[in-house]
């Protein structure tokens, strides 16, 4: 007789509600839409939880603090943050008129680079200091912001967990290095299981307000990059996935709201969905962590698997299906296309920001690099961009932004920067 599949995801969300949006947010899975029992929503990103001036920065690591955004440099004065203005004579001789501008993103778990360390998958490699960061993992949601290919700073082997395959490198680090009066300003808003739908409401935890002339602030390159969850849930149905028509609305309304919070002279990057196709060809027939020890679980198995659980993060993707996974791309580029109508709408109702819809560039990157493709995915969910993934797609991202010669010009002032204080400013 047939053996119908066990829903996990429904029995946690019937019973346990708030238990449910955590399955949700920590693991990256799309928030159900389809089914009014399944509407569970993605959690809004919390401001940083120690946060004694309330100015949305902090000096602590994690808990949405400086693994997330700039490291607070005074948290008993709201009026004193990394993006703000501190009228000195070296800012005003080497930062003023610079073109220095700071680095924000808007997303999901891509952008917030979630990963689970392989080691903790396979009991053979467990050791006395396997789990030492399981704790600082759990307080940034599974997420790695401060490796991230938007906003990584710190060098992967300064975190105490093996097997981080891959340098850091991000548009932050590019940012900074091209102007050291960009240092320490960036913000990351990125969620799992976040869509397009999340863009206004994620807008308002940023810290650039634009109309404040008493503490001006600095331009923002802020980057819409929801990468994957509008065509992305465990759904197996075509139903669930965004139209084009909200997706428009979504983008449309985010670059208003945007724009209206924002110092002029900032710029919005519109960045389109992946395709996701890659995962399944590129990962398929490898053999995954969990079948390490006897050879014996491949990818193909563990998507298998959690599509018969109802849980995977991406019906239309993690698919052995052909059909399902051409037809959630068809998808995918029919909501690509509607960016630049985005843009043509907008045109005229903007006032402090340029829009910029700079094409496929992760796509690009992907299909024409070098590096194995397997090597470019994360190696337990067989999802999200790997730290070599990461780094990949920031190069692209700056690359094609020298091209189309948007950026301010390098600050001739870097090396007086860099010999007074050290790099930074």
């Amino acid at each position: 007789r047939e053996i119908s599949k066990v829903d996990i995801t429904s029995i946690v969300c019937n019973k346990s509600p708030k238990l449910c949006a955590f399955f949700h947010h920590f693991l990256g899975i799309a928030a159900m839409r389809s089914l009014e029992h399944r509407n569970v929503g993605v959690p809004a990103p919390s401001l940083p939880k120690f946060d004694l001036d309330k100015d949305k920065f902090s000096t602590n690591p994690t808990l949405r603090g400086y693994d997330w955004r700039g490291e607070d440099c005074d948290d008993l004065d709201a009026a004193v943050f990394p993006v703000s203005s501190t009228g000195t004579t070296y800012e005003e001789e080497w930062c003023f008129n610079t073109g220095s501008m700071g680095i924000a993103l808007l997303g999901d778990s891509a952008t917030a680079h979630f990963r689970i360390p392989r080691e903790y998958m396979t009991a053979a490699d467990w050791n006395s200091s396997t789990f030492n960061y399981l704790i600082p993992l759990l307080e940034n949601e599974g997420d790695w912001p401060m490796l991230s290919w938007g906003t990584g700073f710190i060098n992967a082997s300064t975190i105490p967990v093996g097997n981080i395959q891959g340098p850091m490198q991000s548009l932050y680090s590019y940012l900074r290095e091209h102007n050291l009066c960009n240092h320490n300003d960036f913000q990351n808003i990125g969620v799992n299981g976040a869509d397009s739908g999340n863009l206004v409401e994620w807008a308002t935890f940023l810290n650039r307000n634009g109309s404040d002339t008493v503490n001006p602030v600095k331009p923002l390159m802020i980057f819409f990059s929801m990468i994957g969850n509008d065509v992305c849930g465990s759904e197996q149905n075509f139903a669930h996935m965004t139209t084009p028509e909200a997706y428009l609305e979504n983008i449309v309304n985010a670059i208003v709201t945007v724009d209206a919070m924002l110092p002029n002279g900032s710029m919005i990057i519109l960045v389109p969905l992946i395709d996701g196709r890659i995962l399944f060809d590129a990962m398929a027939d490898r053999i995954h962590p969990l079948g390490m020890t006897n050879q014996d679980v491949t990818y193909r198995d563990v998507y298998n698997y959690l599509n018969c659980l109802d849980s995977s993060p991406c019906w239309g993707w993690m698919n052995s299906n052909e059909t399902v996974r051409n037809t959630t791309w068809e998808i995918a580029s029919s909501l690509n296309a509607q960016l630049p109508v985005a843009i043509n709408m907008t045109k005229d109702r903007v006032k402090n920001v340029r829009v910029y819809y700079p094409g496929e560039v992760m796509s690009s990157a992907i299909a024409g690099t070098s590096i194995p493709k397997w090597e470019l995915i994360e190696p337990v969910d067989g999802f999200h961009p790997s730290q070599r993934g990461n780094a990949l797609i920031a190069t692209a991202y700056w690359e094609t932004l020298l091209q189309m010669k948007i950026l301010p010009p390098v600050n001739p002032n870097n090396a007086k920067i860099a010999e007074k204080f050290g790099g930074t400013a």
